[in-house]
């Protein structure tokens, strides 16, 4: 019996192949590593710009063994010059332009264009005289957000950007996802399902379910199920009324100043158990198969939370979902402020594998009850 069959030489040659694929990458990057190191094949830049990210540009291409570029010169204000990098500093470009022979200037970056055309061909110009490399980076930080794609219309460079990744394949790849993992977990959850439902009768009198407006992707209005956790006659109020009325201003204020209360009265005992351990969630999944909510996304935020969300537009350029990065990432630790900053990040930053990530790290949060309240 040979140790190597025949019949999967294809299969042998394509590991095979894969694996000296990543071996010859690994040994040519620290080949070139190695010759950076020593001076050999480095590129003299000189950036041109009047933003944030031309001190960004430069502090990362200033490990010179790593990029393969030496920070040689700016030409730009001096708060952009990064703290302890040794570069010439320029106030007017054509200064800088003056200096390209002397500084032995390779590439050009230029940052941010200039009202003046005149400028701007001024710089192009020098570049294509000397043959040097020239490179225009967008500084506006919302060219590096979302997905972004570079193309030619009618001869001109055209940058499509879009609020988040989540578009075209991205979007259906990830309602399949939700669909799959919904569909395969129902038939495992419908017995706990049940047994919350009868238990929810028994220790906490009232409608098994508490349907709450909220808004989803492109700010929809739609029904968010949960297993009820307060008592029948609250949760149909905003909840600073509610516990204004209850006698609590200073709860109420809380509310008003965090959009969370610690210790809120309105819950049941059972119902606090329900939250402890993130099952009063588990209705949620209807929404999920109704298409209202992905598994993961932003928090579906309250209709009158919307003035405090910063961004509102790009927070629902994707459906909100059950779990996210604030629940995974300290939940009701965190302050509002901080839960619409990473949602976010998650709206413009969106891939199959963090949502994965996500899905993994929400299991951990739920077993150690990490932040629920």
């Amino acid at each position: 019996q040979p140790f190597f069959p025949a019949r999967l030489v294809a299969v042998y040659a394509l590991f095979g192949s894969f694996g000296l694929l990543l071996v010859s990458r690994e040994i040519m990057r620290q080949l070139r590593r190695l010759l950076f190191g020593f001076g050999i094949g480095i590129s003299r830049v000189l950036i041109i710009g009047n933003s944030p990210a031309t001190r960004h540009i430069a502090e990362a291409l200033s490990d010179t063994p790593r990029s393969g570029y030496h920070m040689a010169a700016l030409a730009g204000p001096a708060n952009l010059l990064p703290d302890g990098l040794k570069l010439k500093h320029f106030n007017r470009v054509e200064e800088a332009l003056a200096q390209l022979d002397k500084l032995r200037i390779t590439t050009i970056i230029q940052t941010d264009l200039y009202d003046s055309p005149t400028r701007n061909q001024l710089i192009l110009g020098a570049a294509q005289a000397r043959h040097i490399s020239y490179s225009f980076i967008p500084g506006e930080a919302e060219f590096y957000s979302g997905k972004n794609t570079v193309d030619v219309f009618l001869g001109y460079p055209m940058i499509s950007v879009h609020q988040t990744p989540l578009v075209g394949w991205g979007e259906v790849v990830k309602r399949i996802f939700d669909l799959t993992l919904v569909l395969l977990a129902l038939p495992l959850l419908l017995p706990l399902f049940l047994l919350l439902a009868g238990l929810q009768k028994l220790f906490n009198p009232g409608p098994v379910f508490y349907l709450s407006d909220r808004l989803t992707r492109y700010s929809k209005p739609f029904k968010l199920y949960k297993f009820r956790s307060m008592r029948p006659e609250f949760g149909g109020k905003d909840a600073a009324e509610e516990l204004s009325a209850m006698g609590r201003p200073d709860l109420a204020e809380e509310y008003i100043r965090h959009r969370k209360v610690k210790n809120d009265p309105r819950i049941t005992r059972f119902g606090r158990l329900l939250r402890l351990t993130s099952l009063d969630e588990l209705p949620q999944l209807i929404n999920v198969l109704k298409g209202d909510l992905s598994l993961v996304g932003p928090r579906p935020i309250l209709p009158q939370e919307m003035k405090y969300a910063k961004k509102a537009s790009l927070l629902h350029s994707v459906k909100s979902g059950i779990t996210g990065l604030w629940q995974v990432s300290g939940r009701n630790d965190l302050s509002f402020e901080k839960r619409i900053e990473l949602e976010l990040y998650y709206a413009q930053n969106w891939s199959f594998w963090l949502d994965v990530k996500i899905l993994l790290k929400t299991i951990r949060v739920v077993l150690w009850r990490a932040g629920a309240r």
